[in-house]
Protein backbone atom coordinates (compact mmCIF):
# COMPACT_ATOMS: atom_id res chain seq x y z
CA UNK A 1 0.00 0.00 0.00
CA UNK A 2 0.96 3.57 -0.88
CA UNK A 3 0.68 6.21 2.35
CA UNK A 4 1.16 8.88 -0.08
CA UNK A 5 5.11 9.21 1.27
CA UNK A 6 6.48 6.12 1.07
CA UNK A 7 4.83 2.10 0.16
CA UNK A 8 4.43 -0.40 2.92
CA UNK A 9 3.70 -4.30 2.50
CA UNK A 10 1.61 -5.78 4.97
CA UNK A 11 3.16 -9.40 6.37
CA UNK A 12 3.04 -12.11 9.17
CA UNK A 13 5.80 -11.00 11.42
CA UNK A 14 7.30 -13.75 13.20
CA UNK A 15 9.03 -12.25 15.65
CA UNK A 16 6.02 -10.37 17.09
CA UNK A 17 3.79 -13.06 16.11
CA UNK A 18 1.17 -10.68 14.23
CA UNK A 19 0.53 -9.35 11.00
CA UNK A 20 2.18 -5.78 10.56
CA UNK A 21 3.04 -3.15 8.04
CA UNK A 22 6.77 -2.93 7.20
CA UNK A 23 8.19 0.23 4.74
CA UNK A 24 9.83 -1.60 2.06
CA UNK A 25 12.63 0.82 1.90
CA UNK A 26 14.01 -0.34 5.31
CA UNK A 27 14.25 -4.05 4.37
CA UNK A 28 17.95 -3.89 3.88
CA UNK A 29 18.71 -7.23 3.79
CA UNK A 30 16.23 -9.79 3.17
CA UNK A 31 15.63 -13.61 3.08
CA UNK A 32 14.18 -16.29 1.16
CA UNK A 33 13.56 -19.14 3.28
CA UNK A 34 13.23 -21.93 1.80
CA UNK A 35 11.99 -25.04 2.84
CA UNK A 36 10.19 -24.18 5.72
CA UNK A 37 6.42 -24.05 5.08
CA UNK A 38 3.58 -21.24 6.28
CA UNK A 39 1.91 -22.10 9.39
CA UNK A 40 -1.83 -21.67 8.82
CA UNK A 41 -1.89 -18.69 11.05
CA UNK A 42 0.71 -17.05 8.98
CA UNK A 43 -1.57 -16.61 5.76
CA UNK A 44 -3.34 -13.60 4.91
CA UNK A 45 -6.70 -15.46 5.47
CA UNK A 46 -5.82 -14.89 9.01
CA UNK A 47 -4.94 -11.55 8.99
CA UNK A 48 -8.25 -9.81 10.48
CA UNK A 49 -7.22 -6.33 9.90
CA UNK A 50 -7.14 -7.03 6.04
CA UNK A 51 -9.43 -9.30 5.59
CA UNK A 52 -12.02 -6.67 7.84
CA UNK A 53 -13.98 -4.11 5.91
CA UNK A 54 -14.96 -0.68 7.47
CA UNK A 55 -17.76 1.24 5.90
CA UNK A 56 -17.22 4.58 6.62
CA UNK A 57 -19.43 7.94 6.53
CA UNK A 58 -17.60 11.12 5.27
CA UNK A 59 -19.32 14.87 5.31
CA UNK A 60 -18.17 18.13 4.64
CA UNK A 61 -16.42 20.03 8.06
CA UNK A 62 -19.07 21.58 9.29
CA UNK A 63 -16.41 24.72 9.72
CA UNK A 64 -16.72 25.12 5.78
CA UNK A 65 -18.32 28.06 4.77
CA UNK A 66 -19.85 26.41 1.13
CA UNK A 67 -20.48 22.63 2.14
CA UNK A 68 -22.12 22.02 -0.72
CA UNK A 69 -18.69 22.82 -3.09
CA UNK A 70 -17.11 19.71 -1.41
CA UNK A 71 -20.23 17.73 -1.57
CA UNK A 72 -19.45 18.37 -5.25
CA UNK A 73 -15.82 17.92 -5.27
CA UNK A 74 -16.32 14.09 -4.33
CA UNK A 75 -19.60 13.68 -5.77
CA UNK A 76 -21.53 12.83 -2.67
CA UNK A 77 -24.97 11.60 -2.24
CA UNK A 78 -27.25 13.42 0.18
CA UNK A 79 -24.18 15.30 1.44
CA UNK A 80 -22.53 11.57 2.94
CA UNK A 81 -19.45 9.93 0.96
CA UNK A 82 -19.71 6.49 1.82
CA UNK A 83 -16.42 4.30 1.24
CA UNK A 84 -15.66 0.78 2.18
CA UNK A 85 -11.93 0.54 3.11
CA UNK A 86 -10.10 -2.43 4.52
CA UNK A 87 -9.42 -1.96 8.11
CA UNK A 88 -5.33 -2.26 7.25
CA UNK A 89 -5.36 0.77 5.43
CA UNK A 90 -8.72 3.13 6.98
CA UNK A 91 -5.62 5.37 9.06
CA UNK A 92 -3.44 5.76 5.95
CA UNK A 93 -6.14 6.87 4.29
CA UNK A 94 -7.52 9.23 6.57
CA UNK A 95 -4.36 10.67 6.97
CA UNK A 96 -3.76 11.24 3.14
CA UNK A 97 -7.42 12.38 2.63
CA UNK A 98 -6.65 14.75 5.92
CA UNK A 99 -10.05 13.60 7.38
CA UNK A 100 -10.51 15.08 10.54
CA UNK A 101 -11.78 12.20 12.59
CA UNK A 102 -12.24 13.90 16.05
CA UNK A 103 -15.55 13.18 17.67
CA UNK A 104 -16.22 16.62 17.74
CA UNK A 105 -14.78 17.97 14.34
CA UNK A 106 -12.41 20.17 16.26
CA UNK A 107 -9.72 20.00 14.05
CA UNK A 108 -9.24 23.47 12.07
CA UNK A 109 -7.93 24.26 8.89
CA UNK A 110 -8.19 24.42 5.23
CA UNK A 111 -6.88 21.12 4.55
CA UNK A 112 -9.74 19.41 7.09
CA UNK A 113 -12.85 19.98 4.31
CA UNK A 114 -13.80 16.09 5.49
CA UNK A 115 -15.44 14.75 8.58
CA UNK A 116 -15.70 11.43 9.48
CA UNK A 117 -19.34 11.43 10.46
CA UNK A 118 -18.90 8.56 13.35
CA UNK A 119 -15.39 8.27 14.95
CA UNK A 120 -16.57 5.00 16.11
CA UNK A 121 -17.02 3.46 13.11
CA UNK A 122 -12.96 3.15 13.24
CA UNK A 123 -13.54 1.03 16.58
CA UNK A 124 -10.74 -2.05 16.50
CA UNK A 125 -9.09 -0.31 13.43
CA UNK A 126 -5.48 -0.82 14.63
CA UNK A 127 -4.09 1.97 12.30
CA UNK A 128 -7.03 4.28 13.12
CA UNK A 129 -3.94 6.33 15.45
CA UNK A 130 -2.97 7.66 12.44
CA UNK A 131 -5.92 8.98 11.28
CA UNK A 132 -6.45 13.02 12.05
CA UNK A 133 -8.12 13.73 15.45
CA UNK A 134 -8.94 9.76 16.30
CA UNK A 135 -8.72 9.62 19.83
CA UNK A 136 -8.68 6.16 21.13
CA UNK A 137 -10.54 6.88 24.77
CA UNK A 138 -13.83 8.95 23.15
Amino acid sequence: MDNGLRWHVRAFDRMSQEFRDFVITRIRHPVLIRGQSVAPHETSDNDIQWTRIVELELVPHPDQDRPEITEMDYDMRDGVLRINLRAATAGYTLRKWSVDCSPDHSLRGPEYRLWLKDHLALYGVKNAVLAPGYQLNK
